[in-house]
């Protein structure tokens, strides 16, 4: 089975799915960040590149533009396009390898397998389906 590797995969995930693609073998480079950094810093993929590769990448915001300005990112010119994915591919794969090395190194393969990884589905089909809360539990237990 081909390991499919993403930063914030949910997301992937869920464009997928939405489309009738289910994928599954996922890896996901910034739960396995959370896993061995959990409060040192942001897990975004900028940062991650910035504190473990030393690389700063091409921000999404020079890509589109913000405000008044901003595109769709359909509508980004190809090469701008192709380098903005391309070095996102590259910057996730080359973290999978650092932190599957360091989650192995620092014996912390389990709390990624056991308790982050499943999470990945749960929390996509909580997103896409919703949750039913009862707001009168909550009241009276947490007033």
């Amino acid at each position: 089975m081909l390991r499919k590797i993403g930063q914030n995969i949910k997301f992937d995930f869920i464009v997928l799915y939405k489309q009738g693609i289910t994928i599954s073998s996922m890896e996901d480079t910034m739960l396995m960040s959370y896993v061995l950094d959990a409060g040192k810093n942001r897990h975004n993929m900028d940062t991650l590149s910035e504190i473990h590769l030393g690389h700063k990448t091409i921000s999404f915001k020079e890509i589109v533009g913000t405000g008044k300005k901003e595109i769709n990112f359909s509508d980004v010119e190809i090469d701008k396009a192709k380098d903005y994915a391309a070095e996102d591919a590259d910057i996730t794969f080359r973290l999978y390898k650092k932190f599957i090395k360091n989650l192995k190194l620092e014996k912390m393969v389990n709390i990624y397998e056991i308790f982050e990884k499943p999470l990945i589905k749960i929390l996509a089909f909580m997103e896409m389906e919703g949750i039913e809360v009862d707001s009168k539990f909550l009241k009276i237990t947490y007033l």
